[in-house]
This record gives structure tokens, C-alpha cells and sequence, in this order.
């Protein structure tokens, strides 16, 4: 019923608009995003504190409606970890107002789709349905952040999915593992540390009182951003938003982000290594920690991601081109920037080996490339055509109003704003080659970086004695 955002992340806009699509090469020397962006996109405040993004999009007569909360599994206090997920799946147990099953039955019955989803810094529920049935998805969504109801038995069941989730996707999952153990060693004190599911031993410990008591502190409409984006007008989405979330009354002020802070006297490089009779080909990572957009001094963050497409970005890319396609020592190679994180984040460089290529000289050929850019830079030819790759993509996600709620909401949920958002093509430009080369050269020292192998295991030994 739910879906689990182990990594997305879902993001500041760039997070979202750098997988959508690959730019054609006529693209590459155009000035693309002329203009405001997102001109059709209206945002304002209830009184009780919920704020609304609109995306009016009237090409088809369908409506995104979702409700993001500014808590995820980086908000559980210790010892509670998977308390924001779990706590997600009980939410689909019903309602005063829709009991049970109900709101499964409700959204199936008007022809839509529903769903919701946990990260690090959010939760979000969401219902697609035609433009008519707003109003119900909006009743349904009200009720859900101020009438939630579900008992011990409810808890006990919910307890069980979530414990199939954990072993499906992390226990018998090794890229999983490895990124779970990674993140251990990286993190030395903040919740990031922890996997959003949660600790299969704190998992079983959460209470019917946790759960009451989590929900009670954080849904709540001060702490809320609605979002409808599709075949609506900003005056309806007003309307409808007023008589329905706008009469509900704050159970709680929106509650104090505080989070733990990365010590910087214990970073040491780290190599971990996981075997699994599942790898049938050993593939290398190498993990950084870095500043996200909300952290990140002014244009640094804009300069990491221009780190990670030049080389990165396409097939065309420095690292692909040089280690899968000219060279062929790679299958696959390149970097991984999430950038939409509320607090730091990580840029990881990944490789999987071809023929008798080690995991090592992964290692060796990936730093390579940092370094390259660090002692050299990068061309204004290569920034121009990475900055209009990520500029076409723009263009082609405008195509997607859901696609461009999460877009919206994911940068809100954080401490964005629309201006923030509609600036992002000009900061874009300001990025120079200089700038690329010093966060190059500033964040990539090998001995802070966290080693992950992924590797078949090792042939069983003989039972010959001679």
C-alpha cells in the first residue's frame, strides 16, 4: 500500500529534473529557461498555517492532490527508529469518518489512485483522480490529519508488513546492506545514519502510545503543505482548501526542527564490504559527505551539481565516456549528488569493473576524475552544455504536473520557497568554471570517504587435506 523513499530522496528541483531525460546536442549551445519559470504556479497560507502550492495544468481533466508533513525518519527521537513509516502504514487503517477500508473504497470508487511515502525529511499521501473528485480526496485527507483511529490489533498487523518490507528490501537486499552499513560509517551522529524503515528490534518495541504520540506532535496543519497541481484554477483550489483544511485547528504549533550535528574531529576513511550469493559481478562506491542546496554555502551546491554532470550527466560525460565507452575497463560508472536533503548530504562515485578490473583500480580511476577537476577545472564549453541538459529537462518536467508537485513540494517541505525554485536557472549560470574546481578540491579528500564493495563470495574451500 505505501511506497518507502530510501534515498530520495525526492529533492530540490535539480534532484527531480536531472532523470527525467537526455537533451538532444542541438540543445547545446541554446540560452534555454528565457523568462519567469513556472509563471502558472501559485502558493499561499492558510490561517491555520498550512501552506498550498498550486500548479494549475488543464490539458487533462486529472487532478494530483497530496499532503506533505515536514517530519520523516530523521525527526524519531532515538530508540524509536521507523516510528514516521510505520506510522504511515497505520494511517491507511481509517478514520471516524471513514472507518476501516473505507478510504481505499472511496478513491477506487471515483476511478483513482492513491498512495503514500516516508523519507528522511517528509511523509506524503497522495490520490490521483479526475478534476470532480477533489473535493472528496480533500475531504478524505482532512479527516486522515485530525481523526486518525487504529487500535493494538491494527498495530500488530501493520507490524508484520513493515517487518516483510524490512526483510525484502534491506535484509535480502545487498546493495541495500551495503548502503545501510555505509551510511553508519558516515554518519557518526545524525538520524541520516539510521535506515528510514527503522532497526528491526525498535521496530518490534514501538508502542500503540508511540505511534498516537508521534502522530498528535507532527500531523497537523501548521505543519502541513497541501499541493494540487493539474485541472483545477488557484481560485477553486482557495475554495475548497478553505472549507476543508482551513477550518481544522492546530492539535499542536509546528514542531522545532532540531537534529543532531556531524562531528568533524572523527571522519576517517572506512572500507566495508559486503558478500552475497546474489552479486554476480563485484561493483565499487565511494561515498562523500557534502553540503545539500539548504546547507550549502551560497553557489556551492549549484557547483556540485555541475560537478556531477559534467561528469556524469550523459553518456557523453567524462566518466562514462572515458571508462565505459573509449577505455571499456567499466559496464557502468558515474556520480550520485542528493541534493534535496535538509541537512548535508552525499555525493558518491560509483563503478562496476569490466574483466579483470579490481574494485581498487575503480577506486584509483574514479578519484582520477575528481582530481582532474581539481587540479585543472572544467571548460565554460563543458558548463554550457551540462547547464542546458539540466535546462531541457526543465522544459520537458513542465509536461508533468504531478511530476512538478513533487517537484514543489519536496523543495517547501525543506525550507524552500517559490522564488528559491523560480531562481534556480540564474544560479545556474553563475556557476563557473572556478567554482567547480573548488568544490572539486574542497570535498573530496580520499581519507574522509567511505569505501563500499559489493562482491561475490569467496569459492567455498576444498575438503581435501592433501
Amino acid at each position: 500500500m505505501t511506497t518507502l523513499h530510501r534515498f530520495t530522496s525526492a529533492t530540490f528541483v535539480v534532484a527531480f529534473l536531472t532523470i527525467i531525460g537526455l537533451v538532444q546536442s542541438s540543445y547545446a549551445n541554446e540560452d534555454l529557461l528565457q523568462g519567469e519559470l513556472f509563471p502558472q504556479v501559485r502558493t499561499f497560507t492558510l490561517d491555520n498555517g498550512m501552506e498550498v502550492i498550486v500548479v494549475p495544468d488543464n490539458r487533462s481533466p486529472l487532478v494530483t492532490h497530496m499532503v506533505w508533513y515536514r517530519v520523516g525518519s530523521a525527526d524519531e527521537d532515538p530508540g524509536k527508529s521507523g516510528l514516521a513509516h510505520y506510522l504511515e502504514h497505520l494511517l491507511f487503517k481509517g478514520t471516524e469518518k471513514f472507518p476501516g477500508n473505507a478510504i481505499d473504497i472511496a478513491v477506487k470508487r471515483v476511478g483513482g489512485t492513491h498512495n503514500a511515502f516516508t523519507s528522511f525529511d517528509y511523509t506524503g499521501y497522495f490520490q490521483k483522480v479526475s478534476s470532480e473528485h477533489l473535493p472528496t480526496v480533500m475531504e478524505i485527507e482532512a479527516d486522515r490529519m485530525m481523526n486518525v483511529r487504529f487500535t493494538q490489533e491494527d498495530m500488530d498487523v501493520e507490524r508484520k508488513v513493515v517487518l516483510e518490507e524490512r526483510a525484502r528490501g534491506l535484509e535480502g537486499n545487498p546493495g541495500s546492506k551495503l548502503n545501510v552499513a555505509m551510511s553508519l560509517a558516515l554518519w557518526k551522529n545524525h538520524p541520516y545514519r539510521r535506515p528510514i524503515i527503522g532497526w528491526r528490534h525498535e521496530i518490534n518495541a514501538i508502542t500503540l502510545e508511540d505511534a498516537m504520540a508521534f502522530y498528535e506532535k507532527y500531523y497537523t496543519p501548521a505543519n502541513a503543505i497541501l499541493v494540487v497541481a493539474g485541472d483545477v484554477t488557484v481560485e477553486g483550489v482557495r475554495s475548497l482548501a478553505e472549507k476543508t483544511y482551513g477550518t481544522l485547528e492546530n492539535r499542536s504549533v509546528r514542531a522545532e526542527r532540531i537534529r543532531p550535528l556531524e562531528p568533524n574531529d572523527v571522519v576517517a576513511r572506512q572500507v566495508i564490504t559486503v558478500r552475497d550469493q546474489q552479486i554476480n559481478r563485484d561493483s565499487f562506491s565511494m561515498m562523500f559527505r557534502v553540503p545539500s542546496f539548504h546547507t550549502a554555502e551560497p553557489g556551492e551546491s549549484e557547483a556540485l551539481v555541475m560537478l556531477g554532470e559534467v561528469l556524469s550527466g550523459t553518456n557523453r560525460a567524462r566518466i562514462y565516456k572515458d571508462m565505459v565507452v573509449e577505455r571499456q575497463i567499466a559496464t557502468s560508472a558515474g556520480v550520485s549528488y542528493r541534493s534535496g536533503a535538509k541537512d548535508d548530504t552525499t555525493f558518491t562515485l560509483y563503478g562496476t569493473p569490466k574483466g579483470d578490473v579490481t574494485l581498487e583500480k575503480m577506486e584509483e580511476e574514479l578519484l582520477a576524475a575528481i582530481n582532474k577537476v581539481a587540479d585543472e577545472g572544467v571548460t565554460e564549453e563543458e558548463l554550457k552544455r551540462a547547464r542546458n541538459r539540466l535546462f531541457a529537462s526543465t522544459i520537458y518536467a513542465q509536461d508533468s504536473s504531478s511530476g512538478l508537485a513533487n517537484v514543489f513540494a519536496s523543495a517547501f517541505v525543506i525550507g524552500g520557497d517559490l522564488e528559491g525554485i523560480r531562481s534556480w536557472p540564474d544560479r545556474m549560470r553563475a556557476v563557473t568554471p572556478e567554482a567547480v574546481k573548488a568544490v572539486a578540491a574542497k570535498y573530496f579528500d580520499p581519507e574522509t570517504a567511505i569505501i563500499g564493495h559489493l562482491r561475490k563470495p569467496l569459492p567455498a574451500k576444498s575438503d581435501d587435506a592433501s
